[in-house]
């Protein structure tokens, strides 16, 4: 049967090269997942066990839309440990990862053509949640500290959007962390302009180097800024737990859209994250998963500096998971991706001329090795 299939998921890209599975010997940089050895499966085997043997009613029955209200609290004193990240007037929503926060703003926030002003490197995931509404994405202009300001300003004027998309730590795909200076800079422009900003948190927790900067909701004075953030970085993907913080007026809404998507975030995975911040053992952990990027970026960052210099245009970012790669004029992407799953090695197109590369993805010298086949086809 000839199938036709809707215009928003019909113009959607899809990046991906096959993996053979099974297959030996194969160094797979394009994933974008956590490596497994920052699962914290040690703690989580006893706390699930405990769940199943005392609550196991709660955990396999069907929950709130909003979350598990004891999570929820933990979620509000993480967010205000250091900065304000969920204020008075704000409430807490748990829900299935953090893109699902993507997805049910962009859903309340966007009619029909209605523009969505995001980096021009936005991965092809988001651009997708995008148009599944009716918004265009009005792309601006990035480099080594995030979106143009600049760009940004000129394009909000020009385009009348009504939201803005923004993941200022470790973005996606290059890894680029806005300066604090610029932080305040878009959020006084997302005032001015009367926008709702949507800021993605997800990869705060994976910093290698550095100090970490405040986030913008921290300067929310007036309930525009959307927080959202995720536990698949910093515990594990499966878990499927994100989390956003927004006013009380927004999150209302976005309960209602979520209560019509998938009713409710699984409780079972609630319930093992709440006993896991309870128990105080959260701050070990995320020691240890930034000593784990540090010790990674230590020995690999060096190799991708010698091993691309002259090949491609890059920067080093200061932790995340991902470096990527700008090809020079003439060189596509595809191609040289393909080229790379001939010989075993899979890495991400994340567009025309870019490819990225999950430094966690393998241990560091297989990581290395990868990095070296890929400087063998440019």
């Amino acid at each position: 049967m000839d199938y036709t299939f809707a215009s928003r998921v019909d113009s959607v890209l899809d990046g991906r090269l096959p993996v053979q599975a099974g297959g030996e010997g194969l160094l797979d940089l394009s994933t974008g997942a956590p490596p497994a050895s920052f699962f914290p499966v040690e703690q989580i085997l006893p706390i699930s066990a405990r769940i199943l043997a005392d609550e196991p009613v709660t955990a396999l029955q069907y929950g709130v839309t909003e979350g598990y209200a004891p999570l929820q609290n933990s979620v509000r004193t993480l967010l205000n440990e250091r900065w304000p990240l969920c204020r008075l007037e704000d409430q807490v929503l748990i829900l299935s990862g953090s893109t699902q926060a993507i997805d049910l703003t962009v859903k309340c926030f966007c009619n029909e053509g209605d523009g969505i002003l995001c980096a021009a490197n936005t991965p092809q995931n988001r651009l997708g949640l995008f148009h599944a509404y009716g918004g265009h994405p009005v792309f601006v202009k990035t480099g080594p500290e995030g979106l143009d300001l600049a760009d940004l300003e000129a394009q909000a004027t020009a385009s009348g959007t009504r939201l803005l998309y923004v993941m200022p730590d470790f973005a996606d795909p290059d890894g680029a962390t806005m300066p604090a200076r610029s932080r305040e800079q878009l959020y006084r422009l997302a005032r001015s302009r009367n926008l709702i900003l949507l800021e993605d948190g997800s990869m705060r927790p994976l910093r290698a180097v550095g100090e970490d900067l405040p986030p913008i909701k921290a300067l929310d004075e007036d309930g525009r800024v959307v927080y959202c953030g995720s536990f698949s970085n910093l515990l594990t993907p499966a878990l499927r737990l994100g989390y956003l913080s927004a006013n009380g007026q927004v999150t209302a809404k976005l309960t209602v859209a979520k209560q019509c998507s998938d009713v409710h975030t699984t409780v079972w995975s609630q319930l093992v994250v709440h006993q896991l911040l309870e128990s105080g053992q959260l701050p070990a952990h995320l020691e240890k998963v930034r000593t784990a990027c540090a010790d990674q970026w230590e020995a690999v960052a060096p190799q991708a500096s010698r091993l691309f210099a002259g090949k491609a245009s890059f920067h080093i970012p200061e932790g995340g998971l991902f470096l990527a790669l700008e090809l020079p004029h003439g060189q596509d992407a595809l191609e040289v991706a393909g080229k790379a799953a001939q010989q075993g090695l899979f890495v991400a197109v994340a567009g025309p001329r870019t490819l990225r590369i999950n430094l966690l993805a393998l241990p560091a010298d297989q990581v290395v090795k990868g990095l070296t086949m890929l400087a063998g086809l440019l």
